[in-house]
């Protein structure tokens, strides 16, 4: 009776370390199932912020692009494109470039109302003598609710020595720049006061500018 009685107990032992350890099993098995569920669910949350994300700054980009928000300037027969958001200090050195009238990009502000685009060379030497620096104008193109008219006709740049800086600048039309305007047309480009040219420099900093520079390849 009493080997019966011990192998019973032992039995009974055993079933019950078995069930133990197959519920502690189940336990951590439930665990590790409960903690790598949490850690996917983060993941997913962290990958769907990161597309969001990525989606806000391709909508930005697109905006900027297709919604021709940035000022440009384009020279379809040589492909050079200047726009306003770079600099352009490398001076070229063939002016022949630049001899077409250049197509022209608006940002969206100066899709509607009256825009004046005007095209100029700060570096014209009136005298001899660097000081005597005077202003000739290239360019005149009025905009009226995106759709332009020259008032000057294009001329492409030609230093007649060194290095000269070519600037378009797209101004809101307003009566002082009217004025700064009337004296210029296409036989007098250029502006030989000092006076004058200083305040059409000053009056032509408040627009959307962009600016290159051509290097003069006469030889005396």
């Amino acid at each position: 009776m009493s080997r019966t009685k011990s192998k019973n107990r032992k039995n009974i032992n055993k079933r019950v370390k078995r069930t133990k350890s197959k519920k502690t099993i189940r336990r951590q098995r439930g665990g590790v199932r409960r903690k790598s569920n949490l850690s996917i669910l983060k993941r997913k949350r962290c990958i769907s912020r990161k597309k969001r994300r990525r989606k806000h700054r391709v909508k930005k980009i697109n905006r900027v692009q297709v919604g021709g928000n940035v000022f440009s300037v384009t020279y379809l027969n040589s492909n050079i494109t200047f726009s306003q958001e770079q600099k352009y200090d490398d001076p070229y050195s063939e002016s022949t470039k630049f001899q077409n009238e250049p197509q022209i990009e608006l940002p969206n502000e100066a899709l509607n109302g009256n825009w004046v685009l005007v095209m100029y060379d700060p570096d014209t030497l009136y005298g001899m003598e660097d000081s005597d620096r005077r202003v000739y104008v290239h360019w005149v193109r009025k905009y009226s609710n995106n759709i332009g008219n020259n008032s000057i006709k294009y001329t492409g740049p030609s230093p007649p020595g060194g290095i000269h800086r070519y600037i378009f600048v797209l101004v809101s039309q307003s009566e002082q720049i009217e004025t700064i305007l009337k004296p210029i047309n296409e036989n007098t480009r250029r502006i030989t006061i000092e006076k004058d040219s200083q305040s059409f420099e000053q009056n032509m900093k408040s627009g959307y500018k962009i600016m290159f520079k051509v290097e003069s390849q006469k030889t005396n």
